[in-house]
């Protein structure tokens, strides 16, 4: 897809910029970076150890560490249920003067002090010698580790400890810990190349207002606007599946417009509850906007809305960019499917087409597949005769909507 010809400056909130952290009585997830922890976590540094969260994780101290030494532990005030699900994922470094080899393990406590792995079942996410090594690792005790009798069930500590046949000094760094299910994200939508050519996902819908003009190129949403002493509506997305934002709830939109007047986003939940005049966001300029606070549910957002007022009738706004959601969550290029408020039925049809949602100045003309025109007319009416027309699949295009309908004659 073809990338936008202008760019102008972003507004990014570091609040939003981290994945938050998870707990709940099924799972355990956190990147560590600076987020604080949920009520019940707590973190205990042992036996000559420290640690600290940093930009860059977690990072653990090791001072003379010598055969198998617990460095860290990590206590849940609710034990976790991981019967279900007792997959652990871990991923980070360690950085060491040793000439021996490091390892680092991972061990499970239940609330009867039943450990796994025992001290006989060694697991080891990182073996090297002096220097730095990434280590990336998966662990399902279910499968490997029921023989020590924990209850899964029943998890009362995470505790990490680190092995050196000799003195143990440097540090270990953890990115990421993953323990147990959790549930997966609703999308965060995300787009800065719009491309007529590609609007097509089932998830998320692009309602042009009242017939709007609007043009897409170059990765560029363009719409000439119309006088609007009050608020008017411009369009809206649409989701399918709602987002939740309720960890970061941010708009970003990078955009430039000609004339005066202000522009708007609304936020609309599942409900059909919307943050309304009051609680609609003006942007003034390209940035973000925060809704934390809002009377909608941030865990499910159905809709984003963009209005206009005070514009004049010569006025353009061109659209570059807009996420809804966490910025490390985004996926470029975002496709969305075009809804221009245009209706033709019947699909099928034996001798009259009826179009709903066209502007008498608007061109409607039909292709057959091959690419041949077949019919040419402004629309001075709603219903086209096509009983002439041999049996085949045909395309229907609008002037200025960027989007193809299809019907079949029979």
């Amino acid at each position: 897809m073809k990338k936008a010809l202008f760019s102008v400056g972003l507004l990014l909130s570091a609040a939003c910029l981290h994945a938050q952290t998870v707990y709940n009585s099924t799972s355990f997830e956190s990147d560590f970076k600076t987020s604080p922890l949920p009520e019940g976590v707590t973190m205990s540094p042992e036996q000559g150890s420290s640690h600290e969260t940093s930009e860059n994780g977690l990072v653990i101290t090791l001072n003379n560490m010598g055969q198998w030494k617990n460095v860290l532990t990590i206590n849940f005030a609710t034990p976790l249920d991981l019967s279900n699900d007792a997959m652990l994922y871990i991923k980070g470094t360690t950085e060491t003067t040793t000439t021996e080899k490091t390892n680092v393990r991972i061990r499970l406590i239940d609330i009867n002090d039943q450990v796994a792995p025992s001290d006989q079942q060694i697991w080891r996410t990182n073996l090297n010698f002096a220097g730095t090594t990434t280590f990336d690792k998966q662990y399902n005790f279910a499968e490997n580790d029921m023989k020590n009798n924990i209850d899964l069930t029943q998890i009362k500590s995470l505790q990490i400890q680190t092995q050196d046949a000799g003195p143990l000094n440097g540090t270990v760094t953890i990115t990421k810990i993953k323990l147990g299910s959790t549930p997966e994200p609703q999308k965060t939508f995300y787009i800065d190349n719009f491309d007529g050519e590609s609007f097509s996902d089932d998830n998320v819908s692009l309602l042009i207002d009242g017939g709007l003009p609007y043009t897409i190129s170059d990765g560029v949403l363009k719409f000439n606007i119309k006088s609007n002493p009050s608020w008017g509506q411009l369009f809206e997305l649409s989701f399918q599946n709602p987002i939740d934002i309720s960890a970061c709830p941010e708009l970003e939109l990078v955009y430039t417009k000609t004339g005066s007047g202000n522009f708007q986003a609304r936020l609309v939940d599942n409900t059909g509850a919307t943050t309304g005049d009051d609680g609609g966001k003006i942007f003034w300029n390209s940035g973000t906007l925060n809704f934390e606070g809002s009377n909608i549910n941030l865990s499910k957002v159905q809709k984003i809305r963009f209005y206009d007022k005070g514009m004049t009738g010569n006025a353009e706004i061109s659209i570059d960019k807009i996420r809804l959601g966490k910025e490390d969550d985004q996926t470029t290029g975002y496709p969305i499917a075009i809804n221009s408020n245009i209706k033709i039925y019947p699909s099928v049809v034996q001798n009259t087409l009826h179009i709903q949602g066209v502007d008498n100045n608007k061109l409607i003309s039909i292709y057959s597949v091959s690419g041949q025109q077949i019919y040419s007319s402004y629309n001075e009416n709603e219903s086209i005769d096509v009983s002439h027309f041999t049996s085949g699949i045909y395309l229907v295009k609008v002037s200025g909507v960027n989007e193809t309908f299809k019907f079949i004659k029979d």
